[in-house]
């Protein structure tokens, strides 16, 4: 196939120059596209309008999802651009994030926000042809640097049908839109499957922990080490240590005893109260005391999946003794105790891996008997049962819950024998590793989908998808 050089030293867009088979020409946007006509949906108060404005669009789909009904009295003043069934929605607004769609023919929308620049086709070009080159790297890297505005950086319709595209006979744009359909089915087909891989691992480390917490995790290893002391001797350790000092904030069990699942027997129903060190809540400062300067401080935002997450740190003005009352330390666990119903009661494990610091009154800090307590399986049981267990004892103020160190420390949890613990812990930690990788390769894959969606539209428009003779 003989193929032409374009220049392209002229357009607003950033083409790479190539060659493209003869017979294609090279266009400006408005050279192939109507004007389209602005009306008022004002001067028809009592009408209803199908609305399109910039938030409709999927930017991951491409799709109008959530068009509006307005009323032609109730119309923003944005709404201003007739549109009509094949028409190509531009959104010159913050064009990076790809507000991009085609008006399909069975959707009722009649006006749209000024906020795109509407495309329409005007006979020589395939609206769908259109729709894709909009897609495009090149033409996004090429509209957007002409952008002006600082908060809600914009372009104008002038420098979009400025805008230049190599095209074919419209034939041929037509065989072009069936195989970019069809090889994006399949891209999205791949694209669809991987988006699931996220939930199944979290139903996975879900059961994971479940499996732990009620012995079927270690079932073989018992079997295997059947000489475990039992937690009846792990108890009355752990009451030695404790001396004299009465177990504080223990209160009976809530009626959800009644719904405890069995559990190996030589494992043993008790209560957080009772195998805890001590609990106390975090240092609450007014914020003239937060200071760039200041000692860190972990938030409720850095408690996510039982792990602390160092991130967004703010720091604390505080005086020795304070820092010193509420410093974090190896196998302490972090309990968040104020937030929304669904998320109060999350914890995480503090690691040597990260830098001292203290903790907020938003949390709770709790310290095990660490000798007889393997803090990392309390905390893989919070992440099975808080949730249950703190929606029965949370109290409810407007828009929050919160929980007390009563209630955490009167939370059932069942006991394995230390080794036993030791054991959940180092398979629950080598399952999570291969979960781990798994969304790590997921991700390196999802990359090379959203490459391969632009490999096929690249090939598309330098004519390298439709083969030799195909089109006449």
């Amino acid at each position: 196939m003989k193929r032409t050089k374009l220049d392209t030293s002229d357009s607003c867009l950033s083409l790479n120059e190539f060659e493209v088979p003869e017979g294609w020409e090279i266009k400006k946007l408005s050279e192939v596209t109507k004007k389209v006509p602005t009306i008022k949906p004002e001067s028809e108060p009592e009408r209803i309008f199908g609305y399109v404005d910039i938030s409709s669009i999927n930017n991951e789909t491409n799709q109008i999802v959530d068009f509006k009904k307005i009323r032609g009295e109730d119309a923003p003043s944005r709404a201003k651009q007739s549109i009509q069934p094949n028409d190509v929605l531009f959104s010159n607004v913050r064009t990076y994030l790809r507000n991009i769609a085609i008006v399909p023919n069975n959707l009722e929308v009649e006006v749209c926000s000024t906020g795109f620049t509407v495309l329409r086709s005007e006979g020589s070009i395939d609206p769908k042809f259109l729709f894709y080159y909009t897609l495009t790297d090149d033409f996004i890297n090429g509209v957007t640097p002409q952008q002006t505005g600082s908060q809600y950086p914009a372009t104008t319709d002038r420098v979009v049908k400025d805008a230049k595209i190599p095209l074919p006979p419209l034939a041929e744009q037509e065989h072009i839109v069936v195989r970019v359909e069809a090889l994006l089915m399949q891209v999205n087909a791949a694209r669809d499957r991987l988006s699931r891989v996220p939930l199944i691992m979290k139903k996975f480390r879900q059961a994971v922990l479940a499996a732990a917490c009620e012995g079927r995790l270690t079932e073989g290893w018992r079997e295997e080490n059947p000489g475990s002391e039992p937690v009846k001797t792990l108890l009355e350790n752990i009451n030695k240590r404790r001396g004299s000092k009465k177990v504080d904030h223990l209160k009976k069990i809530q009626p959800i005893l009644d719904e405890l699942n069995e559990i190996p027997d030589i494992w043993a129903w008790t209560q957080i109260g009772f195998i805890m060190e001590s609990m106390k809540n975090g240092v609450y400062k007014t914020p003239n005391f937060y200071k760039d300067d200041g000692f860190p401080c972990l938030r409720m935002y850095n408690i996510e999946d039982g792990k602390i997450i160092w991130k967004n740190i703010k720091h604390m003005d505080l005086s020795d003794d304070e820092i010193s009352t509420y410093l974090l330390k190896q196998n302490d666990i972090l309990i968040n105790r104020v937030n929304s119903r669904e998320l109060v009661g999350k914890s995480a494990l503090i690691t040597n891996e990260i830098e001292p610091c203290v903790y907020e009154s938003k949390n709770i800090r709790l310290r095990m008997f660490n000798e007889e307590i393997d803090s990392q399986y309390v905390v893989f049981w919070l992440q099975v049962d808080a949730q249950k267990y703190f929606s029965l004892n949370a109290q409810q103020t407007v828009g929050m819950a919160s929980i007390n160190q009563d209630q955490i420390a009167s939370m059932p949890i069942p006991l394995p024998p230390l080794a036993e613990q030791h054991e959940i812990v180092r398979r629950v930690n080598a399952l999570f590793e291969r979960a781990d990788h798994i969304e790590q390769q997921v991700r390196g894959a999802t990359k090379c989908i959203e490459a391969l969606t632009q490999a096929v539209l690249g090939k598309a428009f330098r004519g390298e998808l439709v083969a030799p003779g195909a089109v006449e």
